[in-house]
């Protein structure tokens, strides 16, 4: 598969890495150019990519980036994906510490779903709700058992599925999460969210 990822910190970098050892085609980018990329993509076998270029031919593409950021990616970005490519929202809104405010999202409205506004496509939402450690470190084969659980929610069954299906090749067991406006149960400050649980 073809897979793009935005963002290369504790979990976009984590993804990609992990994604590339299993076999995967995978460019990585950043807002800082594709420079800023070059050798962490040399270590993991990824593709240094741009804002432009890393949604070009590609079947999957992971935004892991702080949630306002999204807002200011190239409209360009979008243009560029396939209408078949899935978008995947691994983000979480931290507005205490590190993010500016969100309007809607403070009123209430799923993290995500406004992520799907803000791109105009359909998203998944997925890989957010583990701690950092846990998603680099606890991954397990499938035939072992006490694999962490993932939820993966969206509006799409087939892209939904699809991307379940990385979420096994990152090692843990995904679960349907439901649609996208349920995505809230995968939130910061939400039952589900930075716990480790097994299926």
């Amino acid at each position: 598969m073809k897979i793009g990822v935005i963002g290369i910190g504790q979990i976009g970098g984590t993804i990609a890495k992990k994604l590339a050892k299993t076999g995967h085609m995978v460019k990585v980018a950043n807002s800082k150019g594709i420079d800023s990329v070059a050798d962490f993509a040399k270590a993991i076998g990824a593709i240094p990519a741009d804002l432009q270029t890393v949604g070009v031919d590609i079947d999957v593409l992971i935004l892991s980036v702080p949630t306002p950021s999204i807002a200011d990616l190239p409209k360009s970005l979008w243009a560029n994906l396939s209408p078949d490519t899935v978008i995947v929202d691994t983000g979480n809104y931290y507005p205490e510490f590190r993010d500016a405010r969100i309007d809607e999202i403070d009123k209430g409205r799923p993290e995500s779903l406004w992520v799907s506004e803000v791109a105009g496509r359909k998203v998944v939402k997925a890989f957010n709700m583990l701690l950092a450690h846990s998603l680099a470190n606890l991954g397990k084969n499938p035939k072992q058992s006490n694999r962490l659980a993932m939820w993966v929610a969206g509006d799409d069954d087939h892209q939904k599925h699809l991307i379940m299906g990385l979420v096994d090749e990152c090692g843990f067991d995904a679960l349907d999460g439901g649609d996208l406006a349920n995505s809230w149960k995968q939130q910061p400050n939400s039952a589900g969210y930075c716990c480790d649980y097994y299926r």
